[in-house]
């Protein structure tokens, strides 16, 4: 998800910057959105984990990388 993120800023705010005339105002605009997108990224990832403990077969793991993690045995 953070790939993304920074993809589209990457994109978006080089573009919101030919809009408004000024990369660094387009810069400085764009801060008001991160929050939310953090706030987006720790909910996700809290009920991607929530999912998997439910159904832990969901997601096919590697016997390579089961031997590795086990996320079934995490405690909380």
């Amino acid at each position: 998800m953070v790939g993304g993120v920074v993809v589209i800023y990457a994109v978006g705010i080089p573009y919101w910057a030919v809009v408004v005339g000024s990369l660094p105002t387009a810069a400085i605009q764009s801060l008001v959105f991160i929050p939310g997108d953090v706030a987006k990224a720790v909910i996700v990832s809290l009920v991607a984990v929530a999912v998997h403990r439910a159904y832990p077969t969901l997601v096919p793991v590697s016997k390579t990388h089961a031997a590795k993690v086990d996320v079934t045995s995490i405690s909380d």
